[in-house]
């Protein structure tokens, strides 16, 4: 099953002007719900269109325990039944304990039949809702429809591939056998034999399949459906290939995800796991992310440097583990001097920090609970002293560009003067995206350098990029800007 990735890049609110979010804010109720609780029932007429602020839903056909799609942050339901006045076809309830913007319909059509500029967007942004989701529905039919196909899209490369897959499971079955016949496991020579092969197919994928391919969408998702199905065994032995695929948070690149990335510990079931786990973690997205770490170190670090012993403010948006936090305090000889507001909207990442933060930190790490939706449409307000760096990892790559501009307006009203912004992204030059779009359902927004400098143009921030730097792989490039 594809799961829809939480932050889905606000395909209904993002399409929706300043104006109608404000009327959309003003009007709509906060619902809060425990998890397991059921807010949609197939057959019924839904009385609201809802959006998710925080949290996951499941949607799922009556009389069947299979999901049909997860919805995160900024996703919206029930719009269809709000358009058509149909009965609802599926039910939705909470994954787990999720916050809900409640749109009552009758206040709704009240407002789209008064106003006719409202009425015009609102039906466009439903339309563009629509449209993404019938483009994901026809890739999951193209997907069903592979084996039927095998001979519709033939190619040299596509041979290739198919060559490739099938050396790969022929090394993997020997390598099991090695297993299985000595104490010592695998040998060292079959190990590094096999995380070349994978590395060597990874990079022929992407070639193939990925946004450079000369192939149209339908040929592209064809050939991903059956690699992902021919690769599916494999992947759910690997601790971190299974997570990414089956992403129990909603999305792939979750707190833990990362935190297993940085480890850099391979782990999973059986002869094979650890072997195969290794593979993943081979491929130049898990080595940019494990490097990403170290540049925001860097920055920090030279922050503090220029700070000269007073004090200084940093806040991680979307932060995760957190991981370069910790690794600056480490060095440092008097943590005081670093005061970090760590926000996140998954408690479970939150969490996570707390259990590492000893008691030399108690008083310099601020673990905050907040939806960053909420904060860049300026629904909520997050109290902070002016910053000297506002940063995020991993964040504005699930986003649409229009978001992207709202949150740097959002972190140019919390910094300082000469305060500076850090955002990273992932650039079309990363040769795993194929993996991660086809196999792993990792879907990522990749931004050139120009891009990012465009971003900024239009935010409040009114120029282009101060500097953007690469970590060393290449494909993580990050963009930093001050308020001048």
């Amino acid at each position: 099953m594809n799961q829809q990735q939480v932050f889905s890049a606000l395909t209904f609110i993002g399409e929706l002007g300043k104006e109608d979010i404000g009327w959309v804010l003003s009007n709509a109720i906060e619902q809060q719900l425990i998890q397991g609780e059921l807010v949609v029932k197939a057959g019924e007429l839904p009385g609201a269109m809802y959006v998710v602020i925080h949290g996951l839903m499941e949607v799922k056909l009556p009389g069947s325990h299979q999901e049909v799609t997860l919805l995160g942050p900024g996703e919206c339901f029930s719009e269809v039944s709000f358009i058509d006045g149909q009965m609802a076809s599926a039910d939705v309830r909470a994954r787990e304990n999720t916050m809900l913007l409640v749109l009552p319909a009758e206040v709704l059509s009240q407002h789209l039949d008064t106003d006719e500029c409202a009425r015009s967007t609102f039906y466009k942004a439903f339309a563009v809702t629509l449209a993404t989701r019938l483009r994901k529905a026809n890739a999951l039919v193209q997907s069903l429809q592979s084996k039927a196909a095998d001979t519709e899209f033939c190619s040299d490369s596509e041979s290739r591939i198919y060559q490739m897959i099938n050396a790969l499971q022929e090394g993997f079955f020997h390598a099991d056998q090695e297993a299985i016949k000595s104490d010592n496991g695998v040998k060292e020579s079959t190990t590094l034999k096999l995380r070349e092969g994978f590395s060597n197919f990874v990079t022929e994928l992407n070639q193939l399949i990925g946004d450079k391919s000369t192939l149209n969408l339908s040929q592209r998702a064809h050939i991903g459906a059956r690699v992902q199905q021919a690769m599916l065994p494999y992947l759910t032995l690997s601790e971190l290939g299974d997570r990414m695929y089956a992403k129990p948070r909603g999305y792939a690149g979750d707190y833990l995800t990362i935190d297993q990335i940085y480890k850099n510990s391979p782990a999973g079931s059986g002869r094979l796991g650890e072997l195969l786990d290794q593979c993943f973690l081979d491929q130049s997205a898990g080595k940019a992310v494990q490097n990403r770490r170290g540049l925001m170190v860097e920055e920090i670090t030279a922050t503090l440097k220029e700070r000269n012993g007073e004090l200084t403010r940093v806040t991680s948006l979307a932060c995760g583990p957190a991981a370069e936090l910790f690794d600056v305090y480490a060095n440092m000889n008097d943590p005081n001097q670093l005061q970090c507001t760590c926000v996140d909207i998954d408690f479970e990442a939150l969490a996570h920090i707390s259990a590492r933060t000893t008691p030399r930190l108690k008083n310099c790490l601020k673990l905050t609970n907040a939806n960053l939706v909420y904060l860049a449409l300026g629904r909520s307000e997050l109290n902070l002293p002016p910053q000297d760096i506002i940063y995020s990892i991993g964040l504005i790559d699930y986003f649409n560009d229009k978001f992207v501009v709202n949150l740097l307006n959002f972190i140019y009203g919390k910094l300082k003067k000469g305060g500076r912004v850090i955002l990273g992204n992932f650039h079309p030059a990363n040769e795993t995206r194929a993996l991660m779009d086809y196999v792993l359902d990792w879907k990522l927004i990749h931004r050139t350098e120009e891009d990012m400098h465009r971003l900024f143009l239009e935010s409040a921030f009114n120029s282009r990029c101060e500097q953007i730097r690469f970590e060393q792989t290449g494909i993580n490039l990050f963009a930093i800007g001050r308020k001048s």
